[in-house]
């Protein structure tokens, strides 16, 4: 899509919250669903998996459509991507090795003004006496990103991933927007250790996104509404004589307040989950088993709680 456009996948009809997003093997779809896959550069990804069809016995009870995997790439050389389009569009991306320290570095940044040339027909769509060609304005977009990852002694590795947007919402042709924007950065830390048949993997991520207008040209009236969601969890996994168990613990919060012109802020939705999970897979059996227990809370609501379980059998 145009810089700065949002884009989910659904996949055999299922929602976008329903197709988990994997990256470098972590889920990255967070507590609130939806995971934006333009927060991912294509030049630094290696590849990119497509999986059709209900997979919670193996990637866990959200995967009801599909799931998406990506890798990142582990360069060898230098590598530069400069690109100048229509709109005052232009991106450079820088993509290197870091061999000193086994590590590799990735760094973006784009931009697009948006200021293509349309028909404005004032809202009277069948008089054209007063129609005239204008030019889209508040509708510019910046986004910046930078991926790094690093193993230090064959055993440990860290990676760290960030992005920000900053993007005016221009509003419909017949009522415009002059101010008003939207804001957004995002972030993914991880530490894993790996040695014999231990794997023992730390994270913690987060986004957060404010739309503002400052002069209610919306509605009327000064706002803000600004969405925070935080998710941290740890994984740990072993080989035994009888197979591989990966266990998951997790736990995530979402916010969402409102702040009005005057200064006054209400919060109007306040949620905590916490997740665990099981995935026991015996060798040569060819079963794909995942045990998950979710505890959640919602605003004032009264806490929830869910049991998932499900059995998939694949033939060698």
């Amino acid at each position: 899509g145009a810089e700065g456009q949002s884009n989910v996948v659904q996949i055999r009809g299922s929602s976008a919250s329903q197709v988990p997003v994997f990256f470098d093997g972590f889920s990255m779809s967070g507590f609130s669903g939806r995971t934006d896959l333009t927060l991912f550069d294509t030049e630094s990804l290696e590849t990119i998996d497509v999986v059709r069809g209900m997979t919670s016995s193996i990637y866990g009870p959200g995967a009801l459509g599909g799931v998406i995997s990506l890798r990142s790439v582990s360069p060898k050389n230098i590598e530069s991507v400069l690109r100048i389009g229509s709109f005052s569009s232009h991106s450079l991306s820088v993509l290197t090795p870091i061999n000193e320290i086994g590590a590799s570095l990735f760094l973006k940044r784009a931009y697009a003004k948006n200021d293509y040339v349309y028909l404005n027909d004032r809202g009277t769509q069948f008089e054209e006496g007063d129609d005239y060609f204008d030019t889209r304005k508040n509708s510019d977009v910046l986004s910046e990103s930078l991926f790094f990852k690093m193993e230090l002694l064959k055993a440990f590795k860290v990676s760290l991933k960030l992005n920000r947007f900053d993007k005016g919402s221009a509003g419909t042709i017949t009522n415009p927007s002059f101010e008003a924007r939207e804001v957004g950065t995002s972030f993914f830390s991880s530490l894993s250790y790996s040695q014999n048949h231990l794997n023992l993997t730390s994270f913690y991520s987060g986004n957060e996104k404010t739309f503002s207008d400052p002069l209610g040209e919306f509605n009327g009236a000064a706002y803000s509404v600004t969405h925070v969601d935080r998710k941290g969890g740890v994984k740990f996994a072993s080989d035994s004589l009888f197979g591989v168990n990966t266990i998951n613990y997790s736990l995530g919060t979402i916010r969402e307040f409102l702040e009005r012109g005057d200064g006054l802020t209400s919060i109007y939705r306040n949620q905590y989950d916490a997740t665990v999970e099981w995935n026991p897979r015996p060798f040569f059996s060819g079963v794909y088993s995942n045990f998950s227990a979710q505890l959640g809370k919602v605003s004032d609501s009264a806490p929830l709680a869910a049991i998932h379980f499900s059995n998939r059998f694949i033939k060698k």
